[in-house]
């Protein structure tokens, strides 16, 4: 895919209103995966996707939410496993703006958890997998 390098591996995953965001390995691009719905007649076919990579430096993460002109990226490699990144999101790239982690409301670090993304949201589920938090980016 122009622009996005080799993809191998899918990192993160969002579905969103206007479309489908993911971040993937190789080289970490944002890609927004939209449709247009405009002429649709008779249901997905897959000719009227249309693919926007941009540049991407968070490598690694395992859970992104996405939120008109600027995305939050969750996770990345050893250390970075709970990093959380807040970037704005322009017509071609990714801009980190700050830098932090992902903790319990105590503060204290998470344990072993899923995520799961969803438009302007992430969820946290932490063992033992019987309640969820949401991080919302769009407040």
């Amino acid at each position: 895919m122009e622009g996005a390098g080799e993809i191998y591996d899918c990192y993160a995953l969002n579905v969103g209103e206007d479309g489908v965001w993911a971040c993937a390995y190789d080289d970490f691009a944002l890609l927004e995966i939209g449709t247009d719905r405009t002429d649709r007649t008779d249901g997905f076919d897959g000719s009227d996707r249309t693919v926007r990579p941009r540049l991407n430096s968070v490598a690694g993460a395992h859970a992104l939410a996405v939120w008109p002109g600027r995305a939050m990226f969750v996770g990345g490699y050893g250390d970075d496993r709970d990093r959380l990144v807040d970037a704005v999101v322009t017509h071609d790239r990714v801009r980190p703006v700050s830098t932090g982690r992902l903790v319990r409301s105590d503060g204290n670090p998470l344990g072993h958890r899923r995520t799961v993304s969803r438009g302007r949201h992430v969820y946290v589920q932490e063992e033992p997998h019987t309640a969820w938090a949401v991080l919302d980016i769009g407040v």
